[in-house]
Parts: structure tokens; C-alpha cells; sequence
């Protein structure tokens, strides 16, 4: 579902491929085949940071090649690694939902090409499938949730904890 440039560089998804993300299980093929135009190739070497802890939630993102790495940093400033994501995974859609700040680190472990697709044609998509907002909120509560049990006993000071807590 994903062709690549040659160079490595560039990629396109098809609605097809789409449907294989949770995310986007229930949604009509019509709606992810034009979806599926509007993500943007990007490409990162090993070691470069995706988006950082901090910084707004303002991109989904699909691993079409690469490796790469999630972090966050626990209330004594260590660095927990949470995930390595690999060809077809996917993030960012937590901080889609909630409208806030990263709550993580991502870097490229290895040469990476991703997919990204704006917030503006996430939020337009969730917004215009009604049931679709439940999917993917649910989904990145349990996503938010195992990143606040990996970080420990500090987690009451963690910010996704913090973010949670804002919804209640």
C-alpha cells in the first residue's frame, strides 16, 4: 500500500493500505483515498529528532521505512525509552486528540521515511465521521496510559498524566 521513490525519499499510501491502521478501520474507502493524498513525505537520518517532548501536536505520522525511536522524560529529567516503531506503524495521534503538547520524543534510529499528515485534515476527518472521534480517543488513552505506567512511580507529575487530568 505505500510506493516509494527511488531515491528512497518519497512516499505515497493508498486508501487501501490506510484501512490496515486502527485509526481508520471503520472509515470509508472513499474518505481514506482521499485522505491518503494529502500526507507528506518526510525523511530523516539516524539521530534526528521527529519532534520533541514539548512541542504541539500538530502532525500524525506513518513509519513507511526506518526505525524509530520513542522517549519521555520522567519528573527527574531521565529518559525513558517507550517503543521503537518500525514499516506500517504509526504516532502522533494522542496529541492530535487532546489538542496539546507532545508528550514524548521521537528520533530517527535509523534512515526514516515517514508519512505526515496536518492536523487540519486529521481534525477535518474526525470531525466530519462522528463515530470516528470515539475510536480514536479511546485508542489514544491506552496509548497515553502505558506511556504513564512506563514512566513509573513519578507519573503524577508526568505530562501526560498532567493532560489527562485537564480532561476529566
Amino acid at each position: 500500500g505505500f510506493t516509494v521513490s527511488g531515491d528512497g525519499h518519497h512516499a505515497e499510501v493508498s486508501g487501501e493500505r490506510l484501512l490496515a491502521i486502527p485509526l481508520f478501520r471503520d472509515v470509508d474507502l472513499d474518505v481514506l483515498q482521499s485522505l491518503a493524498g494529502r500526507f507528506v513525505s518526510r525523511f530523516y537520518e539516524p539521530g534526528q529528532c521527529i519532534y520533541a517532548q514539548g512541542d504541539a501536536g500538530d502532525r500524525f505520522y506513518i513509519v513507511v521505512r526506518g526505525t524509530v525511536s520513542i522517549s519521555t522524560l520522567d519528573a527527574g529529567q531521565q529518559t525513558i525509552r517507550l517503543a521503537d516503531l518500525q514499516d506500517g506503524d504509526y504516532f502522533g495521534e494522542v496529541e492530535m486528540v487532546n489538542k496539546g503538547r507532545r508528550t514524548t520524543t521521537v528520533r530517527a534510529h535509523t534512515p526514516s521515511l515517514l508519512l505526515a499528515l496536518e492536523a487540519e485534515h486529521f481534525h477535518g476527518m474526525v470531525d466530519q465521521l462522528g463515530a470516528l472521534s470515539k475510536v480514536v480517543t479511546q485508542m489514544a488513552l491506552g496509548r497515553s496510559l502505558s506511556t504513564i505506567c512506563s514512566v513509573g512511580r513519578r507519573r503524577r507529575s508526568h505530562p501526560v498524566w498532567l493532560e489527562l487530568s485537564r480532561h476529566k
